[in-house]
């Protein structure tokens, strides 16, 4: 009677002999030989939930993970411009009142990307203004814009250069360009905890640490912001910084302006600009910079580019040197206005002829 139960226990719930768990096993993950579909089942959800769980919580460090617009610039920021290839429509050039004051944004348009190839301290030479047009697409219409200031074209063998710079940190690279960003923005997960709040006011208040408020973004420029007690104060003690009074000139304009009339030759328009400064700090950066604006922006059209003249009014500096985010997306769209004039202007003249 016994043995026919157990019989037909096991046709109607498929269970074989019972086995104990050896020792030390776990009595809840245990299977006895043969399995028993109940207890498979069940490992097998346990497994998914505790993948589920790693999922999240790599999703919620990733959200909780430091705010990389409040970071100091990532590692392959600068040497990632230098691999940029022969894909835009307008490339921008200059120093870090280029990189900060430019949005390539605004010159994007059916002649293909713009990207801005700023770099801090950067040197108009020959060098650095033929790669930024080698940036530039082989097909259709090619603008090179140009940010010259005077610091730009002096002493162009000395100084922090970051365009030198990003050259020496890509050399030593030791991994492709893309895996060491990756790596890089992996290990941005595990950094603390940030909770300020963009540009507004929680933004603001870090910048009183002295702090830049920035933002990298991907065409080469950085959105910038920063409270600084005396903008004006500021803004003077870079430039006597720059240029020591009594320093000699050794500006090298014609070897920027061979560049600009081989680039036309070429096919390509050069539009030169002087990054705005507020007019107080630009007065004592025409005494000191050796620079004359009016003079030179004349040679720069013989040379057959096209200049730019920038009004101050509307725009705001934050430290005295570098326009802030709004005034920077406005400066932009007065140039983007400017080469859409000088292309029209330019497609007039070539059917004339």
């Amino acid at each position: 009677m016994n043995s026919s139960t157990s019989s037909s226990d096991e046709a109607v719930f498929g269970q074989g002999p019972i086995y104990p768990p050896p020792d030390g096993a776990d009595q809840g993950l245990w299977l006895p030989p043969g399995g028993d579909l109940g207890r498979q089942r069940l490992l097998t959800d346990r497994t998914i939930v505790v993948l589920l769980m790693f999922v999240f919580a790599v999703i919620a460090i990733g959200l909780l993970r430091t705010d990389t617009r409040f970071a100091g610039a990532p590692k392959w920021y600068w040497m990632g411009k230098l691999c940029w290839g022969a894909d835009a429509g307008v490339v921008v050039a200059g120093d870090s009142r280029v990189y900060r004051g430019i949005d390539p944004a605004a010159f994007q348009g059916a002649e293909g990307i713009a990207r801005n190839f700023g770099f801090s301290s950067a040197k108009l030479t020959r060098e650095y203004v033929e790669h930024a047009a080698s940036l530039l697409s082989p097909k259709g219409e090619r603008v090179l814009v140009l940010g010259i200031t005077p610091s730009s074209l002096w002493r162009v063998d000395v100084g922090n250069n970051g365009y030198l710079q990003a050259q020496r940190d890509l050399a030593r690279l030791r991994l492709p360009i893309r895996l060491a960003r990756a790596l890089e923005e992996w290990e941005t997960l595990f950094q603390p905890v940030s909770v300020d709040a963009g540009f507004g006011r929680a933004g603001r208040v870090r910048a009183l640490t002295n702090d830049y408020v920035q933002v990298f973004h991907e065409n080469g420029w950085v959105e910038s912001d920063r409270l600084v007690a005396d903008p004006i104060a500021n803004g003077l003690a870079i430039v006597r910084q720059d240029f020591p009074e009594g320093a000699a000139s050794s500006l090298d304009l014609q070897v920027l302006l061979d560049c600009v009339q081989s680039l036309e030759d070429r096919g390509v328009c050069v539009v030169g600009f002087r990054p705005p400064l507020p007019p107080d700090v630009a007065v004592l950066e025409d005494a000191l910079g050796h620079l004359n604006y009016a003079e030179f922006a004349e040679q720069f059209r013989m040379a057959g580019g096209s200049w730019v003249d920038v009004d101050w009014t509307g725009l705001r500096s934050y430290d005295g040197a570098h326009l802030d985010g709004v005034s920077a997306m406005e400066l932009s769209t007065r140039l983007a206005d400017h080469i859409t004039s000088e292309r029209s202007e330019r497609r007039h003249r070539s059917s004339a002829d």
